[in-house]
C-alpha cells in the first residue's frame, strides 16, 4: 500500500486546491478521490508494488521518481509538479518499476477506475500530456553537452510552472541539486560549473530554492545550440 496519511477532503476541497486550475480531476465525484498526505521523503509509491486501478493527482508539494539501477545506485528519471499525473506505467505491467517519493511534505488525489484497465474519459487528455512531456524529457535529457541540457531543464520547469499560473521566470526547485544533477546525467561538479557560468553572465540568478531567469532567451539559444565535439588531440595541434 502507498505510504502516507488518508485525509477524506476529496472533490469538496477541488475550491481551494493550488492545483485546480490544471487539475483534470477537478469536480470528480468526492466518493471516487481519496486524498493522501505524503511527508518528506516518504515513498508514495514503490518500486516493485503491485499497481492498482487507479492514478494519482498531485494536489500539493513535489515528487521525484526514482529507478533502482543495476550497479544497486538509485538515478532520478522524472519530477513531477503540482496538477501533474502519477502512477502511469506500460501497459499490461504488472508492478510499479521506481520509487516515487515527496521531495517536500505533499499530498496527492487519488482516483480509482471504474473498471480495471480503463481510464476515467475526463482524465485521457491529461494522460496524453504526460505521455508527451514524458517523450520531451527523454529527448532534451539525450542532449550532448551539460550546459544545454540545464538551460532545457529550467525552461521546462518554467512552462510548467506557468500553466498553474505561476511565473515562468521565477523557479521555486522543490528538488535539490544533486537531485537535478541525476535527472540531468551530469556529475553533481559539471552542474555546478554549468550554473556558475549561467550566474556570472547573468543569465539567472540564485536564491536558495528560487532560480530567476533573467534572460530566457539566452537559455532558449543555449537549448538548441549543439555542443561543439571536442578535437582529439592530433587534430587540436595543427
Amino acid at each position: 500500500m502507498p505510504i502516507g496519511h488518508r485525509d477524506d477532503t476529496g472533490a469538496s476541497g477541488c475550491a481551494e486546491c493550488a492545483a485546480r486550475r490544471t487539475c483534470p480531476a477537478s469536480g470528480e465525484d468526492a466518493a471516487a478521490i481519496e486524498t493522501i498526505r505524503v511527508p518528506r521523503d516518504a515513498a508514495l509509491l514503490r518500486a516493485d508494488q503491485l499497481r492498482e486501478d487507479r492514478v494519482y493527482i498531485v494536489r500539493s508539494g513535489a515528487f521525484k521518481r526514482v529507478s533502482p539501477h543495476p550497479s544497486g545506485a538509485l538515478h532520478v528519471t522524472a519530477f513531477h509538479l503540482a496538477g501533474e499525473l502519477l502512477g502511469l506505467g506500460a501497459p499490461g505491467q504488472l508492478r510499479h518499476g521506481s520509487y516515487t517519493v515527496a521531495l517536500e511534505d505533499s499530498s496527492v488525489c487519488a482516483i480509482t477506475f471504474d473498471s480495471p484497465g480503463a481510464s476515467p474519459p475526463r482524465l485521457l487528455p491529461a494522460l496524453n500530456d504526460a505521455l508527451q512531456r514524458e517523450c520531451k524529457s527523454n529527448q532534451f535529457l539525450r542532449q550532448p553537452g551539460c550546459s544545454r541540457r540545464l538551460a532545457s531543464f529550467l525552461l521546462d520547469i518554467g512552462k510548467r510552472q506557468a500553466l498553474r499560473g505561476y511565473s515562468d521566470r521565477m523557479l521555486r526547485l522543490a528538488m535539490n541539486w544533486r537531485d537535478i544533477a541525476s535527472y540531468l546525467h551530469m556529475a553533481p561538479e559539471s552542474l555546478s560549473r554549468s550554473l556558475l557560468r549561467l550566474k556570472l553572465d547573468g543569465t539567472l540568478t540564485l536564491h536558495g530554492k528560487h532560480v530567476q531567469l533573467r534572460k530566457q532567451s539566452v537559455l532558449r539559444e543555449l537549448a538548441r545550440t549543439p555542443a561543439v565535439p571536442a578535437l582529439p588531440p592530433t587534430a587540436a595541434r595543427h
